[in-house]
């Protein structure tokens, strides 16, 4: 089942329960499941090209996240990076990038500026209203992620997640010892898989993934 299938579940079973919890914000399951929804719509205006991969740079985990998973819902092959990275992405054929804050971040590519206006006001811990979003159709299954990795050469490799293999990690929850707590703090950077996958799982299960706030890479 895709990530947020279950997402808009614990959004309608358990809307106030906390999704995401970092300093500055908590982000309620009808919140997230209202982000995904608004940055799909958002998504759907700016015209990708489908067949290829976009890179997410944005700090905050919350709304990393979100860009994130309206990506895959809407079939966009996803590539969640921070900053330093960005030189490396040509190589690794990504030419667009979702990216928030100042100036250029990928030269010569398709810079696509995150802000407020994708996301529905009172996202952040408020009360989730009483409405329904209409989700966009989904395209098929869930495409592939895209991570890197800086292996023994110290340089950034490109690594490929599959469908099957993301459902495999969040498999793993019972392993983790997820059932035996409600809260879990995602060390990891969200731009490795370790990071973003256990981010995956925790949602998967209902719980609340917490977060710092990083430094930027």
């Amino acid at each position: 089942m895709h990530i947020d299938d279950m997402i808009s579940f614990w959004a309608r079973t358990k809307p106030h329960h906390p999704a995401i919890i970092q300093p500055d914000t908590i982000i309620t399951y009808k919140g997230l499941a209202d982000a995904i929804d608004a940055v799909s719509q958002r998504l759907g205006q700016i015209k990708l090209d489908p067949r290829e991969p976009v890179a997410v740079a944005i700090q905050n985990p919350a709304k990393q996240l979100a860009v994130c998973f309206a990506l895959l819902r809407s079939g966009y092959q996803t590539a969640p990076v921070y900053h330093g990275l960005m030189p490396h992405l040509f190589a690794a054929g990504i030419r667009s990038v979702i990216y928030e804050g100042e100036g250029l971040i990928l030269s010569g590519g398709r810079n696509i500026r995150f802000d407020a206006s994708w996301l529905p006001s009172g996202t952040a811990g408020r009360a989730p209203s009483t409405s329904t979003t209409i989700k966009p159709p989904r395209r098929g299954s869930t495409p592939e992620m895209i991570f890197f990795t800086s292996g023994t050469t110290a340089l950034p490799k490109k690594v490929i997640q599959t469908e099957d293999a993301l459902i495999e990690r969040m498999n793993l929850a019972p392993q983790m010892g997820l059932p035996n707590y409600t809260r879990a703090l995602i060390l990891p950077g969200l731009a490795t898989n370790f990071g973003f996958n256990h981010a995956c799982a925790v949602l998967r299960e209902g719980k609340t993934a917490c977060f710092s706030l990083p430094d930027e890479a």
